[in-house]
């Protein structure tokens, strides 16, 4: 079961669509399905009670066309989904996220720090996605484009460690973020100061190409004060 912490948009030309809904992973809750369990679902939810329309009649194939829109579910649908999900066993990989700030740190150490931290994550990675970080390790020059862009100003508060202190103090961070299949490109990345990195971190604050802000969960929403690079997003309506 899927509870959505977020709606928001994705950047112009993103290949998976213009939209993205992030999942509360402490709230939500993920089964493990096998062969027999995805029949006996594909059963279950073609006959599931809807508040309009149904998909009495649908095959595999085109049982997805169905819901490309949302439809509400009526209560006794909903008591057989929980019923049904009584009998499945949870699935352990689902709480086996990464400190994603951690493994951008990593990143931008190289790739002998990189691969510590791999070896000590509970989470899996495919030989692909190691390899895709293994590769944005080694290559810093995101970071530089970054800096050169900025300076080492934070792009939500302006902040520069560089006026105030003397030094850097700016973080590069991944919008989407690695561990979920974001790339390392620069239309991917800000640049934050610590305090806004470890807030955006913590809270896991989705960032919207349309209005090109963080949405926290509190209600508190932050655009951007400095932008030199992210494209904003213009959906058009019919």
């Amino acid at each position: 079961m899927l509870v959505v912490a977020a709606k928001t948009i994705n950047r112009p030309g993103y290949k998976y669509g213009p939209y993205r809904v992030m999942g509360d992973v402490g709230k939500s809750t993920y089964f493990r399905v096998d062969d027999q369990d995805q029949n006996d679902l594909f059963d279950l939810v073609r006959l599931l009670p809807l508040d309009t329309g149904n998909a009495e009649g649908s095959n595999r194939y085109s049982l997805p066309q169905r819901f490309q829109s949302i439809r509400s579910v009526k209560p006794e649908g909903s008591i057989l989904l929980e019923k049904f999900a009584e009998r499945l066993t949870l699935e352990p990989r689902a709480r086996a996220v990464p400190d994603e700030r951690i493994l951008e740190m990593a990143v931008y150490l190289g790739q002998k720090r990189l691969q510590s931290v791999l070896r000590e994550s509970s989470a899996q990675y495919s030989d692909a996605r190691t390899d895709e970080l293994m590769a944005a390790a080694q290559d810093r020059s995101l970071v530089d484009k970054l800096r050169r862009l900025y300076g080492d100003q934070c792009q939500l508060c302006g902040f520069d460690g560089r006026v105030v202190y003397g030094v850097e103090a700016s973080e590069a961070h991944h919008i989407v973020y690695l561990s979920r299949g974001g790339d390392d490109s620069l239309e991917n990345m800000i640049l934050l100061c610590p305090n806004h990195h470890t807030v955006v971190h913590k809270t896991l604050a989705p960032f919207d190409y349309a209005t090109l802000a963080f949405a926290f969960p509190n209600g508190r929403v932050e655009p951007l004060a400095i932008n030199k690079h992210i494209e904003r997003t213009v959906l058009y309506k019919p």
